[in-house]
């Protein structure tokens, strides 16, 4: 009998221990949902999603498991899988809808479904077979907006309105309550759309500032540094407050603790996860130097085949530094994304991803925003080069 009162009174603390976390966990997190205004409904911390019509549903189920996995490896996020989606827990419930009748790719978010509710996300069979595509959609619902419709966007791109099908010129109104975050406009996001999307003919529907940005938008290989940084500025911000070794951690270059872990940082790319963003990533022992000082006088640095090598270039206080992609020859891709070619970060911002090179670059020529710049090369065979040239201006 005692065993049986113990027991009892095992599983009555667990379950409320299990409900006191819970709503603590979904009270601490910012949670808004601020795709088209900050005010609207927020969405739910652990998510339960379902398959509509499973028995004929045709949505790629490994590519949306592997895109449910990198959200929550990321974030505070947990999504709970039901085989049906006839008995929704708590009423909510994110029901993954086929959609085959649709050719083109709909990113209009439905305002009115209740997003705590039950929201059917349709899923086109060309988006289904890219889990980029799927992320963007999820994204969409978690709250996340197209970088075409942030408010600071004419100063990087040139929409070009004739060329836009009218049935998807809403995707290019601006819309001024998208949170920003402190972030800077990032054509590596995976919500930076092709500029070849929504056209009509296949016409592009704007230019990048400047141009050599063009081949970076559309990619959907994953994630960016900065849709990890807004996801987690909405929902996970006070993820780790309680936990005694997050508060000894200080990320540094920009990056941000992770909610999964509480113990270790998220980086840019090129900043070293396991010393909390301080260090460059180590490079391939075969690498030019790590830490290289800008003069006057031209310099030049000389990548050769396969290695992965992460550079920092530094003035003196107060100087830029100017760079010229003499020649590279890389592994060809279009889009081009992080870790496939070379990237060269000359802005400000570190966090954002740089300029991206894939395939043949030359005379490309770049002036630093303050004293240093960081690059990165990924020869992925043995024919890959990039030579570059630098000096302080």
């Amino acid at each position: 009998m005692n065993f049986i009162i113990k027991l009892a009174i095992f599983i009555f603390i667990v379950f409320i221990q299990y409900n006191f976390i819970k709503a603590q966990y979904e009270e601490n997190v910012l949670k808004k949902r601020s795709a088209l205004n900050t005010a609207q409904e927020k969405t739910n911390l652990w998510i339960n999603w379902c398959l509509d019509d499973k028995e004929h549903n045709r949505i790629d189920l490994n590519n949306l498991k592997q895109v449910l996995d990198i959200i929550q490896f990321m974030s505070c996020i947990l999504f709970i899988e039901f085989d049906s989606c006839d008995h929704p827990i708590d009423n909510q419930m994110l029901v993954f809808k086929y959609d085959k009748k649709n050719y083109k790719i709909n990113l209009d978010l439905d305002s009115t479904q209740d997003v705590k509710g039950i929201y059917s996300l349709n899923i086109e069979k060309k988006c289904s077979e890219s889990k980029g595509c799927i992320l963007r959609k999820i994204l969409l619902f978690l709250g996340l907006t197209l970088t075409s419709r942030r408010a600071d966007r004419d100063n990087f791109i040139k929409v070009i309105e004739k060329n836009i099908d009218p049935n998807y010129s809403n995707y290019f109104n601006i819309n001024n309550n998208s949170d920003k975050s402190d972030t800077s406009y990032d054509f590596g996001s995976v919500m930076q759309v092709s500029n070849k999307l929504w056209g009509t003919a296949n016409a592009k529907t704007f230019r990048t500032v400047p141009k050599n940005y063009e081949l970076m938008a559309g990619q959907e290989y994953g994630l960016s540094f900065t849709d990890i940084k807004l996801l987690n500025k909405r929902y996970c911000e006070n993820s780790c407050i309680d936990n005694d070794k997050a508060k000894k951690i200080e990320c540094k270059n920009g990056g941000i603790l992770s909610p999964y872990t509480c113990e270790n940082c998220i980086c840019p790319n090129m900043f070293a996860n396991d010393n909390f963003c301080e260090k460059l990533e180590p490079s391939d022992p075969s690498c030019p130097k790590n830490l290289l000082y800008a003069k006057k006088k031209q310099q030049k640095i000389l990548f050769k085949g396969k290695q992965r090598c992460n550079i920092k270039i530094k003035a003196i206080p107060g100087k830029n530094i100017s760079v010229t992609i003499q020649k590279a020859q890389l592994s060809a891709y279009n889009p081009c994304f992080v870790g496939l070619g070379l990237e060269v970060k000359y802005l400000k911002d570190k966090t954002s991803t740089g300029l991206l090179m894939c395939d043949i670059a030359s005379k490309v020529n770049l002036v630093s925003e303050d004293e240093t710049v960081l690059i990165q090369y990924n020869g992925l065979k043995n024919k890959n080069m990039a030579f570059i040239t630098y000096k302080s201006s």
